[in-house]
């Protein structure tokens, strides 16, 4: 009896649909990630990811404290966007000055 109901809970289990979990996607290449060393590539796999992080911090801060964001522009999109160009042009002119 026990393995008549465990063998209908097995199948039971089974007979349901798997869900689906959307598609995968890699990261975008470029030609200078063949160039890289793999150290380079993990310290600029790095510093992308903690970039993201602090760009979602800005995102929640601004939205707790909109009177920050109206000191640099007319809309939070438009600060955030700000602060983004700062970080991007600051990190290509590390990247220039760097041996």
């Amino acid at each position: 009896m026990r393995c008549a109901w465990g063998l209908a809970l097995l199948m039971a289990g089974c007979a349901s649909a798997p869900t689906p979990h959307g598609k995968v996607q890699g990261d975008a290449f470029s030609m200078q990630q063949m160039l890289q060393s793999d150290s380079n590539r993990i310290a600029s796999l790095a510093m992308q990811e903690n970039l993201d992080s602090l760009m979602r911090l800005m995102d929640k801060l601004y939205q707790r404290n909109p009177a920050e964001w109206r000191k640099t522009a007319a809309s939070r999109e438009a600060a955030m966007a700000h602060v983004r160009s700062a970080c991007w042009a600051s990190s290509v002119a590390s990247a220039a000055s760097a041996p």
